[in-house]
């Protein structure tokens, strides 16, 4: 009778949802118009780079800024481990807890201990100065950014001195791109903001599917369309990135942003004369089938970050017009699920880690990700799959390991392209 009919009506309406779910489309795209070269944005054209300084005879190749906090410290422990030629410093604000770590680094036989030790408020602009000075690159772990990092960002720009960051903060983002952007562009400093599993493997997986796709393809007026899906992951958001996710969330609610910002997908290029993506995810709100990946998926829950970087950085590159999207497969979030409730039952995660907390040892060895990317070209109908795998803790292990090699690429030469600056 009447249970019948309700449960006839549960599998009706799940039907349908399912259904919903293999029909929904990727969100509306606009129209390119026929002459690309109306799509070039003046996100390169910034005052030409001066002579950049000589920096081959500074005293340390690279400095670790908040050395002392949680992800500070994975990155300080992970440049111990390595060889090579490198110099370092570790820095903070206080004296005490950075001869603290250094201490511990040494006690631990590190195979290649930092040769001294730096401190620097993060309000004190000569000190940041004295301790940039001394530098070729700057990999900070010091936030949230929006309250500690703007500074920093200032005296690298002005010094030629290059700089990576871990920020999720898209609305500080768009700060420090209008204030030193041009700044950074005229001393070659490259400022390299969101430089952990937030957002490296989407940006860098984009960048490589792109240019693979480009060799395939050959088409003069290609329409490419870049997905990006986390088909795996086994970690936590850390500390910094859920205080950064809520200082964000408070301007946005106090209304202390500009009008848009927000949802606009292409907050972080600023003169984007092609906006091809309607939606910041790409993805759009509702879960749905990909077929680029072959997965249901949901927007991913970091892609109002990482998407807008991979916009940027695609502006930078000349790469005008590429839509671009996010998301995470139902699998994922299942086995996500699955890895973390035993750590949770025990008591051994804190679901709201403040900056400095993280997880135990034996889930930053355990956890790790898998993005697969896919670049695909309406024109030629070629696609191009790159898959960013990585291991540990995306947050915190993966992370820190991420920070490290960016500072190690920058002192690279052949890692970058040269005559350029900015962030």
């Amino acid at each position: 009778g009447c249970c019948w009919r309700v449960c006839q009506l549960v599998v009706i309406v799940l039907a349908a949802a399912l259904c919903a779910v293999f029909v929904l489309p990727r969100p509306p795209q606009s129209q390119l118009p026929a002459d690309r070269s109306l799509c070039a944005t003046d996100a390169r054209s910034t005052p030409g780079m001066q002579q950049a300084p000589n920096r081959s005879k500074v005293k340390f190749d690279l400095v670790v800024y908040g050395a002392t906090g949680f992800t500070g410290e994975l990155v300080a422990h992970y440049l111990s481990t390595l060889g090579g030629k490198f110099t370092y410093a570790i820095a903070g604000r206080s004296m005490k807890k950075v001869n603290t770590l250094a201490t511990k680094i040494r006690a631990g036989h590190a195979r290649h201990p930092p040769q001294d030790l730096l401190v620097a408020r993060a309000d004190d602009l000569p000190g940041l100065r004295r301790m940039v000075k001394q530098a070729r690159v700057i990999l900070t772990a010091a936030g949230p950014y929006t309250k500690y990092g703007s500074m920093l960002v200032q005296v690298c720009a002005e010094e030629g001195v290059h700089y990576v960051d871990l920020s999720g903060e898209f609305l500080w983002q768009r700060e420090m791109i209008d204030q030193f952007h041009s700044i950074a562009a005229r001393t070659g400093a490259k400022i390299i903001v969101a430089g952990g599993y937030d957002s490296v493997p989407f940006d860098l997986g984009a960048s490589l599917a792109f240019e693979k796709l480009e060799f395939l393809s050959k088409s003069s007026a290609p329409e490419i369309t870049i997905t990006s899906a986390v088909r795996g992951m086994r970690g936590w958001m850390s500390g910094g990135t859920l205080q950064a996710g809520t200082l964000t969330a408070e301007k946005i609610i106090r209304g202390d942003v500009p009008e848009g910002a927000s949802s606009d997908p292409y907050y972080l290029v600023p003169s984007v004369a092609c906006p091809v993506d309607q939606e910041f995810s790409g993805w759009g709100k509702l879960p749905r089938y990909e077929r680029a990946v072959g997965a249901v998926g949901v927007p991913h829950f970091m892609a109002a970050v990482n998407s807008r970087i991979v916009r940027r950085s695609m502006a930078l590159l000349g790469r005008h017009g590429v839509s671009y999207a996010e998301g995470m497969t139902i699998g994922a979030a299942v086995d996500s699920f699955i890895f973390l409730v035993p750590y949770i039952l025990r008591g051994a995660l804190n679901l709201a880690p403040k900056p400095g907390d993280g997880p135990p040892p034996s889930m930053q060895r355990a956890g790790g990700y898998e993005v697969v990317v896919v670049a695909e070209d309406a024109v030629s109908g070629k696609s191009a799959t790159v898959v960013m795998e990585g291991r540990g803790d995306p947050g915190y292990s993966h992370t820190s390991k991420l920070l490290a090699e960016v500072g190690l690429c920058l002192l690279d030469e052949g890692c970058w392209r040269h005559g350029v600056g900015g962030g």
